[in-house]
């Protein structure tokens, strides 16, 4: 019995060595295929992230153009502001430089005339204030949009 046991037992033994050698390689096989789907998901994250990177740049892109344009129209908003408001002053100052004049024809009493001297003292300032007011606008208007151009 002796020299039969030896046989079969390296007989299964070997068949045991091929059927654990086909499992390996079974296993290796599943381990590259799992693999080759994790480069192939890395690689469409890989251009996600790149298309993502593009559009975040073309964003940005936008949304600067959107803040130059909205500062572009706030600076001329508030240029228009300033002519509108200095053209409604215009009439009212002439009116009561007009009225004055007609005033001054009849003779003011002494108080009023006191009172005319305040509110001329006081056109005055606002035409100085707005003046100063509408050069320095323009002068940083001009910086800004004559700079930027050249």
């Amino acid at each position: 019995m002796g020299g039969v046991l030896g046989p079969v037992l390296g007989l299964l033994t070997i068949i045991l060595l091929v059927q654990t050698l086909r499992q390996t390689d079974e296993a290796l096989t599943q381990s590259r295929e799992a693999l080759q789907q994790s480069r192939d998901e890395l690689e469409l994250t890989r251009g996600e992230l790149l298309k993502g990177q593009e559009i975040q740049k073309m964003t940005e892109r936008a949304l600067s153009a959107q803040i130059a344009l909205a500062q572009r129209r706030n600076d001329f908003d508030a240029a228009t502001t300033l002519v509108r408001y200095y053209q409604e002053r215009i009439p009212e100052l002439k009116e009561r430089i007009d009225r004055d004049r007609r005033a001054g024809q009849f003779g003011l009493a002494e108080a009023d005339l006191h009172d005319r001297l305040e509110e001329w003292k006081q056109m005055l300032s606002d035409r100085r204030n707005l003046l100063t007011i509408l050069q320095k606008e323009s002068t940083r208007l001009v910086d800004r949009y004559c700079d930027n151009q050249t």
